[in-house]
């Protein structure tokens, strides 16, 4: 059987302008990698929710980046596969024109042994703490675990 499991996050902030590039940095300061085993995945410019991520060995963090900027000020989904450290624990992040952020957790799933429910608490304790010491707080978290 097949779990589709993610986790869905509304951002607020008095004091930071929430963009995806800002979510992104703070992300990838603390501990998480824009890194698929050895690609670098990501929805390029003009996908225009076709989802036709690309994966590269060559492309480095600016040049990812750059594409996010682009891809923001052209009213795009930005769309990144991040993992944590070197764990190759992940998903896809992505992040919509109405601010929501979603992250799917498709790459090596955390589940609880016990109930083989995915272990959402592992995810959320390594990127609510990263949010919090940056002035940006939650809003909303809805996490989903559907077979």
């Amino acid at each position: 059987m097949s779990v589709s499991a993610a986790i869905d996050f509304g951002f607020y902030s008095d004091r930071v302008r929430i963009t995806p590039l800002v979510l992104l940095n703070i992300l990838m300061t603390n501990g998480w990698m824009v890194l698929d085993g050895e690609y670098k995945c990501y929805l390029p410019l003009g996908d225009v929710d076709n989802f036709d991520w690309q994966r590269s060995k060559i492309i480095n963090d600016k040049e990812l980046i750059e594409i996010c900027e682009r891809k923001f000020y052209n009213k795009e989904i930005v769309g990144l596969v991040v993992t944590w450290k070197d764990t190759n624990i992940g998903g896809e992040l992505l992040f919509f024109l109405d601010g929501r952020v979603s992250f799917l957790l498709t790459i090596n799933r955390i589940e609880n042994a016990a109930t083989k429910l995915t272990d959402f608490q592992w995810y959320l304790e390594k990127i609510i703490p990263a949010f919090l010491n940056n002035d940006i707080y939650i809003e909303s978290i809805e996490c989903s675990h559907m077979i």
